[in-house]
C-alpha cells in the first residue's frame, strides 16, 4: 500500500492489521515500513481468556477443607 493511499485510509489499514492482513507500507514502490495485527504476550493472552470469568466460591473453602484435613489446622 502506497503511503499516500495509507494517509488517506489508515482506518481500513487498521482495520485489515485487525482481522490479521500484514500490510507492506512503500515509498516510491519501494517498501519503507509494514502494518501488522499486535501479537499479544502470553500474559495479555491469557488475561483476555479469563477476564470473563467469575471465581467459583466453593473453590476457597474446598482448598481450606482440604489444607485442614491435610495439617489439621486451616491456612493462615
Amino acid at each position: 500500500m502506497a503511503i499516500s493511499e495509507l494517509s488517506r485510509n489508515v482506518a481500513q489499514a487498521v482495520r485489515r492489521a485487525e482481522e490479521g492482513e500484514m500490510i507492506t507500507v512503500t515509498r516510491d514502490g519501494l517498501p519503507v515500513a509494514m502494518l501488522r495485527p499486535y501479537e499479544r504476550s502470553n500474559r495479555e493472552a491469557l488475561i483476555a481468556l479469563y477476564a470473563d470469568r467469575q471465581p467459583d466460591p466453593a473453590f476457597a473453602t474446598a482448598i481450606e477443607e482440604a489444607h485442614a484435613a491435610m495439617w489439621g489446622e486451616p491456612p493462615r
